[in-house]
């Protein structure tokens, strides 16, 4: 069997070892935690950038929309009328399926990025 001084050293030997495990478990945790952020602020960037580049093309499209319609119907005002008022039913229509469009598939893409490995 062993005698007091060593059990008291393979106590204590375990007890070194236990706070190393806890340290490496929470540089670990820290790390993971890091990665899903940086994962989500470039999903962002991504985003916001192509957000950026496609905004453009819509306003102008819209412009060229609106005054070729307005050509066709000879009222210039008409045809931003009809444009504005293509854009305010889409508005509606997010708003009325906000929950499948959006909500449930950002909701989704959090769940997947906190909570799966993806090593």
């Amino acid at each position: 069997m062993f005698s007091v001084g060593e059990k008291i050293g393979i106590l204590s030997a375990l007890i070194d070892k236990i706070k190393h495990f806890i340290e490496l478990q929470t540089d670990y945790l820290k790390l993971s935690a890091v990665e899903k952020m940086v994962r989500l602020l470039s999903l962002t960037v991504c985003f916001l950038v192509g957000l950026i580049l496609v905004l453009p093309v819509i306003f102008f499209a819209s412009l060229a929309l609106a005054c070729f319609l307005g050509s066709l119907i000879d009222s210039l005002i008409g045809g931003f009328c009809i444009v504005a008022g293509f854009y305010l039913l889409l508005l509606v229509l997010f708003y009325v399926f906000r929950k499948p469009l959006v909500m449930r598939p950002v909701c989704h893409m959090l769940v997947n990025i906190f909570l799966k490995d993806h090593d």
